[in-house]
């Protein structure tokens, strides 16, 4: 029976200390169950990995998710399973974890790419400004570098120097209300 005060998809058995289960294919594609559901397969996982990819950098899922799917990778081989497919379906889902992974891995060497340029130093997040922008600083972008180096922080800094190009950046730092 469906477990009461959960979302469908969650049962449970009539007896106190009976088994529970998750039907992962029948959970709500909502962002609490993306977790779960990254653990499915077919078009459940697909739909999975299509939000994944869709989140904004920095998002926590993609950091939860990502080191399980590269143990995962890694684990099978070892845990003497070899995948096969039998179906062009089943080659389908694979490729979606492999995606998975993929997209976690570049997300994470992207990060740690900026924590090392930046490592904690206004002086670095400026000179990424300049390097992006392909010339210096004025004083007055100096400054909104400065000041946002602290609200709302280098991460954010980092993350609007490597989306943007350099005109947009530049656009970014004129605006006063850009975050």
């Amino acid at each position: 029976m469906t477990k009461r005060g959960w979302p469908t998809g969650f049962y449970e058995s009539v007896a106190p200390a009976g088994p529970r289960a998750v039907s992962l294919s029948e959970l709500p594609q909502v962002r609490a169950t993306l977790l779960l559901r990254l653990m499915a397969s077919g078009e459940t996982l697909k739909e999975a990995v299509r939000e994944l990819k869709a989140l904004p950098e920095g998002d926590r899922e993609p950091l939860i998710m990502g080191p399980i799917l590269v143990q995962l990778q890694g684990d099978l081989p070892r845990m003497g399973v070899t995948v096969t497919w039998s179906t062009p379906e089943e080659h389908s889902t694979m490729m979606s974890h492999e995606e998975a992974v993929r997209i976690f891995t570049e997300r994470e060497t992207r990060a740690m790419a900026m924590e090392q340029a930046l490592a904690g130093s206004l002086q670095g997040a400026q000179r990424l400004f300049e390097r992006r922008m392909g010339r210096a600083l004025t004083e007055a972008e100096r400054g909104v570098v400065a000041a946002r180096f602290h609200t709302p922080g280098p991460e954010r800094l980092a993350d609007v120097v490597f989306d943007l190009d350099a005109p947009a950046l530049a656009a970014w730092l004129a605006d006063p209300h850009a975050a």
